[in-house]
């Protein structure tokens, strides 16, 4: 007997397992066949079996817990699963193969944050499935740049950061209960559309030709701003959004991406939110109002370490984790931190960007003069010289 196993995903959410089995003798065999899947837990991963599934908790140093619902569906033909104490299987299968003869048999595992069950969404032979998503692979990668010189040596890393890009692309459901393409840093405890992650994400996939996973992700966060004050949410999971705070960045991904994918009906769909948002950390979090901003309670930068760390300078010990933290109290005025403000100022030029696209001249000059303004002020009194 000769075999072949077939995992790949034909679309979004989806795994797609095919097994094809050629018998190579010149008399008939009998073959029998079970496919089982043991949960494992692991270094801060827990998994408790319930009736209809299983749940895994995750525990980062940023604890959160994670839901997934996960459906096995077996094609015609092919095995049926169910729960038999804590191990996850099919029902055994019995078939004769007769020489040089072939059977092949498929089932697919399809993933859902919101809804359950999850719902495979193939229903192609597996031959065409396969086909298909090779051909929307071979079309991303045909977007990626040819790396040369001495930067030729971290083309395969590019490559396969390219196919994660691709990995980590799902269909998310809003809180109407759309589905909408997003981009999501990982499969893990931290799952979820993030704001500050997002910017960078979608001028990759812009640079790989995704613009829909792109837009998808940046509409996601745009309906979390709030329509009266501007407030962002820090990241939308399972249905609902964080009222918290992460780096301003979105409007500079959006400009890049629109450079990569121009697409001026989109610009002008997200314009009003990127505004709204900008304007609300200009006026909100300006609280001694010295032109600079404080990142606000509740929220993560890469340079307040007042506030995170136990001491300063912040160097570690030997030995020691990069997670042990202070977690006490802080002072907004101690907070006009160098990163956020730099963020914000990009995010003035991306606006300024926008605008000229959008051929509205006045409200560019507008963005750019706050721009500047923001940038003196940095220079002013975040720079030191003698440092």
């Amino acid at each position: 007997i000769e075999g072949l196993c077939l995992i790949f995903s034909p679309e979004p959410d989806t795994w797609r397992i095919t097994y094809r089995l050629r018998n190579t003798a010149q008399v008939p065999i009998l073959v029998r066949l079970r496919w089982i899947s043991v949960p494992a837990e692991g270094l801060g991963k827990t998994v408790a079996v319930t009736d209809d599934g299983f749940k895994v908790s995750v525990e980062q140093a940023v604890k959160s817990p994670y839901r997934v619902f996960v459906s096995a569906i077996a094609e015609p033909a092919g095995p049926a699963f169910a729960w038999t104490g804590a191990c996850f299987g099919s029902r055994s299968i019995e078939v004769q193969i007769l020489p040089a003869k072939e059977r092949e048999w498929s089932f697919q595992f399809a993933f859902d944050t919101a809804a359950q069950p999850a719902t495979p969404r193939c229903g192609r032979p597996a031959g065409t499935a396969l086909k298909r998503a090779i051909k929307r692979v071979e079309r991303v990668y045909v977007h990626l740049p040819r790396l040369s010189g001495k930067w030729g040596r971290f083309e395969n890393l590019a490559i396969n950061a390219a196919g994660q890009l691709l990995d980590n692309s799902v269909m998310e459901r809003t809180m109407d209960g759309r589905r909408v393409p997003t981009i999501r840093g990982g499969k893990s405890g931290l799952d979820g559309t993030w704001f500050w992650d997002t910017a960078i994400y979608i001028q990759a996939l812009g640079l790989l030709g995704e613009k829909a996973t792109a837009q998808g992700a940046v509409r996601i966060l745009l309906e979390g701003i709030d329509k009266k004050t501007g407030a962002p949410p820090a990241y939308y999971v399972e249905g609902r959004y964080a009222p918290k705070y992460q780096q301003p960045t979105l409007a500079w991904g959006v400009s890049h991406l629109d450079a990569l994918c121009p697409d001026a009906a989109f610009l002008r769909h997200a314009r009003p939110a990127l505004e709204r948002y900008i304007a609300h950390w200009l006026r909100e979090c300006d609280a001694n109002k010295n032109g600079l901003v404080e990142f606000p309670p509740r929220g993560v930068c890469w340079d307040d370490a007042l506030r995170w760390q136990n001491r300063f300078p912040v160097a570690f010990q030997t030995g020691e984790s990069w997670s042990v933290k202070d977690w006490g109290g802080m002072n907004a005025d101690q907070f006009e931190n160098v990163d956020t403000n730099t963020h914000l100022y990009l995010e003035c030029r991306g606006l300024e960007r926008i605008c000229r696209r959008l051929d509205d001249g006045e409200a560019a000059t507008a963005w750019a003069g706050r721009a500047v303004r923001l940038a003196g002020k940095i220079n002013e009194i975040l720079y030191d010289p003698r440092l």
